[in-house]
């Protein structure tokens, strides 16, 4: 699958779930999930979700979600089994597993993720979904190289476990998630730069020990204006382009927060827009890029500033996600492969008044990128929020306007939704709607085809 090329249409990937055949999803969903979606990263292993998958559709891979810098006591409520694989009475019995803030190494110095789990402060964080706020900073420097049995280290027991899990379930790979400079205190004895030489370390072994034939993905190279959460400062901020080196090992990379997010705004600002949008066009460039947008699907504005967004990045080997168990009928238009591909997403900025690639002028901020069949459009900009008591005299933003080369057919999506427990996909249609200009609000997009399908 990693080698069927993603530039004519829109491949899709599902992040994230956890949910089990007969609990939260039917066979018959996880049917067809696998005949829609082409990658699926699963939780729960042993859930019987990788098996109906490949019965649906052996080409659909399912991976393994494992957490590489972060463990805790997932057991989730009512459920009584841990929604990620890391048996927490071996774990927290290993304190060489862990990162801590100071010497001495004791349960009193580990590192508490402040988003799940406790703040800095010793402050609960009631948003935690597993009901356990016991999550800590692993420890990626607690690996033995040269004994891959020794599992009294973190990253040996990280790989075993895996490997026994993708085995057990018939899975094709591993998810890795927070593999990224941690945006918390720094660890005891850590810089930044041995950060990421431990963790390039790990992956090489990781790689070496699950072999070639199974896929790799990471998740962590997210930039720390992207991490912060709103209500937490970050005293020690750290960039992150070498994490793109972890694709010398790895398949491809995960952007979770792809234009919308749940730690911050809905949508994210235009400058922040752009630096994630850059990141992504240099992850297509050298691997799998896996571009997820975690909310807002049931909202049509910004499911096409996601769409719009996603084909302005998407490469040869490109899978979007947006939102949970859904679809809609937008995905499957086809605009056909790319007419150019830029290194920086400003290169895909149309300036006001000059003609583009489909494009005769525009007003406003637009940008746009060419396809075979057609032109993408999208408008990150945003009304500035108003201060505390004052109220916006005009709440929204003129909207920006693109005059086309030629007439076309502005996609208009009708329907779609969540895929229902019968396996039934939800009624939906492309409507095609003839235009000459088309009118961009705030943060929205926009397809057009040249010639009606």
């Amino acid at each position: 699958m990693l080698e069927r090329s993603t530039k004519d249409s829109v491949h899709l990937f599902q992040y994230g779930t956890y949910g089990r055949i007969g609990y939260e999803y039917t066979k018959e969903q996880i049917a067809t999930l696998a005949s829609v979606y082409e990658l699926l990263t699963w939780v729960y292993a042993g859930s019987g979700v990788a098996e109906a998958a490949h019965a649906a559709n052996p080409a659909t891979l399912v991976t393994q979600y494992f957490d590489l810098t972060w463990v805790g006591n997932y057991i989730q409520p009512g459920a009584g089994q841990s929604w990620m694989p890391a048996p927490w009475n071996y774990v927290n019995a290993h304190e060489n597993f862990f990162s801590h803030s100071s010497p001495p190494a004791s349960p009193g110095t580990r590192i508490a993720n402040p988003i799940f789990g406790y703040s800095p402060q010793g402050d609960e964080r009631t948003q935690d979904p597993t009901g356990t706020p016991l999550e800590f900073l692993a420890n990626p420097y607690d690996l033995d190289a040269r004994r891959p049995g020794n599992l009294n280290h973190w990253i040996n027991y990280f790989t075993a476990q895996s490997r026994s899990l993708i085995a057990q379930s018939g899975m094709d790979g591993l998810m890795m998630d927070e593999v990224c400079q941690p945006y918390v205190p720094q660890p005891f004895g850590s810089t930044p730069e041995s950060w990421y030489e431990a963790l390039e370390r790990d992956l090489a072994f990781i790689r070496d020990q699950l072999g070639p034939d199974l896929v790799m993905f990471y998740n962590g190279t997210a930039t720390d204006e992207i991490l912060q959460p709103p209500d937490l400062g970050d005293p020690y901020p750290f960039s992150r382009p070498a994490s793109l080196n972890y694709l010398n090992w790895c398949d491809g990379a995960l952007m979770e927060f792809f234009v919308t997010s749940y730690l911050g705004p809905p949508v994210w600002p235009q400058g922040i827009w752009e630096e994630i949008l850059d990141a992504c066009m240099a992850i297509a460039e050298r691997g799998v890029l896996l571009a997820g947008a975690p909310g807002g699907a049931d909202d049509p504005v910004t499911r096409s500033f996601v769409l719009a967004s996603f084909h302005l990045v998407k490469g040869d080997r490109s899978y979007m996600s947006h939102g949970g168990f859904n679809w809609y009928p937008e995905w499957s238009v086809r605009m056909g492969a790319p007419l150019h591909t830029a290194q920086h997403i400003q290169d895909y900025l149309v300036l006001p008044g000059v003609a583009a690639p489909g494009i005769a002028s525009a007003s406003g901020v637009v940008y746009a990128r060419a396809f075979e069949k057609g032109v993408a459009l999208a408008n990150p900009s945003a009304v500035d929020a108003p201060a505390e008591g004052v109220a916006l005299a005009n709440p929204s933003a003129p909207a920006s306007t693109v005059t086309l080369a030629q007439p076309g057919y502005l996609v208009v999506p009708r329907g779609g939704g969540a895929i229902g427990a019968d396996g039934a996909l939800p009624a939906g249609r492309v409507d095609y709607q003839p235009v000459e200009k088309v009118s961009l609000p705030s943060q929205s997009g926009a397809l057009v085809l040249w010639q009606r399908p």
